[in-house]
């Protein structure tokens, strides 16, 4: 130690010691005023019950079709809705997340206004998942993974679904959600467009992106 000492006598010199000793004491005091308060206010965000609202500037939900000719992917970045989440009690997490059925757009005006047809957007203008029950398949305090059961609300037919969403924490007022599923046209009773005489594929793969702000208890 006295080495250790003698050495960075030699380097700094008495100033250079009694300066750095002095930095030190300052990043010291600051951290005993400052620091439990952050982390109380950390361990607050992250251990209770809040809502989340969905940041409809960072997120977007996107449907991948296809025809033996071509496949395309539509896109919506008009994404709502909220969850309500307790780390605590990780199972208990509710979702409702919707978007406008003409927010949806592949870049191509034709398929996309045939698409509205199809899908009689002025009766259906929404399509919209509400969870029944949430069951937590991993969590570690900051991600996670969720089976989430609800109800999928699609050209005016309500059916069960079930979604696997991986949720991060990026911060205490900052949540991620990403995943994917699969429909089928069918099922909701959607007229399938044709493309020289040829439907289109009868499953719409979708995946989505979902930024969500704590918006209050």
């Amino acid at each position: 130690m006295h080495a250790v000492q003698s050495l960075a006598r030699l380097w700094l010199g008495r100033k250079g010691l009694t300066v750095l000793g002095y930095q030190a004491q300052r990043v010291g005091r600051l951290w005993l005023r400052s620091g439990p308060v952050c982390l109380l206010l950390v361990g607050s965000a992250l251990g209770q019950e809040a809502e989340w609202a969905v940041d409809r500037t960072r997120s977007q939900i996107v449907y991948r079709g296809s025809h033996p000719a071509h496949s395309w992917e539509g896109v919506s970045r008009d994404v709502r809705g909220s969850i309500r989440f307790d780390p605590a009690r990780p199972n208990g997490m509710q979702v409702r997340i919707w978007a406008p059925v003409e927010s949806f757009s592949s870049g191509n005006d034709n398929r996309d206004s045939n698409m509205l047809d199809v899908l009689e957007a002025d009766r259906y203008p929404e399509v919209r998942f509400v969870s029944d029950s949430a069951s937590v398949l991993f969590w570690d305090g900051r991600r996670g993974r969720w089976r989430l059961a609800g109800q999928l609300d699609f050209h005016g037919r309500r059916r069960p679904l079930v979604v696997s969403v991986e949720m991060t924490f990026e911060d205490a007022a900052t949540l991620r959600a990403t995943g994917a599923f699969r429909i089928s046209l069918r099922e909701f009773e959607v007229r399938r467009p044709r493309l020289l005489l040829v439907p289109i594929r009868d499953e719409l793969d979708i995946r989505f992106e979902i930024l969500l702000r704590r918006s209050g208890p």
